[in-house]
């Protein structure tokens, strides 16, 4: 009976709560009303996570899990990325919060069959949660797991 790793992010803020990261396309609808045309600087996913307004990436992690939940991988891609971008300037780059995501994007990835982003993703994940958490912890087994899983697909779709 430990702590969840969901449980860990805060779900109170308000900000989160109403942010403009709520549903895809409410996001894409936001930009395209209050952001001017992206310049050649500045990609249509910076645009998105510069006007996403959940500070922590909470929100938009939350709308990422729903999608993975609902099958749409692309979608969840998205959301843990801009997630990602989030919780790191908010938190720092090793967070639990961070490695959690890292892990739902490896997974994500892995459904896409996008294996080497998410070997990258995992990897990552791992090493913050041995950091963390100790080389021993459940969360890194399962991340270690989740690992051995790409290399399977990846073994399985090159008939290695």
């Amino acid at each position: 009976s430990g702590i969840s790793i969901s449980s860990l992010f805060d779900v109170s803020d308000d900000a989160e709560a109403t942010s403009h990261c709520g549903s895809l396309a409410s996001l894409f609808g936001y930009i395209a009303r209050n952001v001017a045309p992206y310049s050649a600087e500045e990609s249509p996913f910076q645009v998105a996570v510069r006007n996403c307004s959940s500070t922590r990436g909470n929100a938009v992690y939350r709308r990422g899990k729903k999608a993975a939940d609902s099958g749409e991988w692309e979608k969840a891609v998205y959301y843990y990325h801009i997630a990602l971008v989030k919780q790191r300037s908010y938190y720092g780059e090793d967070h639990i919060n961070t490695a959690e995501t890292l892990n739902c994007l490896g997974l994500a990835l892995l459904e896409l069959e996008e294996f080497f982003g998410a070997i990258t993703a995992l990897e990552e994940c791992l090493h913050i949660r041995q950091n963390l958490l100790g080389p021993g912890a459940e969360e890194c087994a399962e991340t270690t797991t989740n690992i051995c899983r790409v290399l399977d697909g990846y073994h399985k779709q090159n008939g290695k």
